[in-house]
């Protein structure tokens, strides 16, 4: 299932790809400033993006809870 994700804002500054890592799941694409953008391996969330994350229906509630704490350090 597609579904906008709220992150912790401990999340700014890290990479895409970090919370694909950390969720196993696949960000679909972000809502940055109003418009909706692909991600590269490159793009960073920043303050205000809104995630779309691809993944199964049942783990919808785990990755929200997860996503929404800290994330770890590394």
């Amino acid at each position: 299932m597609l579904a906008q994700i709220h992150l912790d804002d401990g999340w700014v500054g890290r990479r895409l790809t970090d919370i694909e890592d950390f969720s196993q799941s696949r960000v679909a694409f972000i809502t940055r400033l109003g418009e909706a953008r692909l991600p590269d391996r490159q793009m960073v969330y920043q303050e205000g993006d809104e995630v779309h994350l691809l993944t199964e229906r049942m783990r919808l509630p785990e990755l929200e809870q997860r996503l929404d704490a800290a994330p770890p350090q590394d």
